[in-house]
């Protein structure tokens, strides 16, 4: 099976910042394992193809160029699943759930 570096993290690893809501107190910065690797820093073809279409799924258009967006039901979209907004320009999503 063939393993690729993994496009989401460092080593296996990634740096997330939490804060609570409406604190005035800097994120805090915490390392986790990646999600898609899990910490191994290598994924099959298989995940690297859903990375890939992930990344690129999303409306590309200038913001704040206003336009159009149509509404899928959950199911109803023959690739995403969970109900989701979609532009009517480029076809990318502009929100899920």
């Amino acid at each position: 099976m063939d393993k690729f570096k993994c496009p989401c993290c460092v080593d296996g690893k990634q740096t997330i910042s939490c804060s609570e809501l409406g604190s005035k107190e800097p994120p805090e910065k915490i390392e986790i394992s990646c999600y898609w690797c899990e910490g191994s820093g290598f994924v099959d073809s298989k995940t690297l193809k859903a990375i890939n279409y992930e990344k690129n799924m999303w409306c590309k258009c200038e913001k704040p160029d206003p336009h159009d967006t149509r509404y899928y039901k959950d199911n109803q979209h023959p690739v995403v699943s969970k109900h989701h907004w979609r532009c009517n320009k480029c076809n990318g999503v502009t929100q899920i759930g």
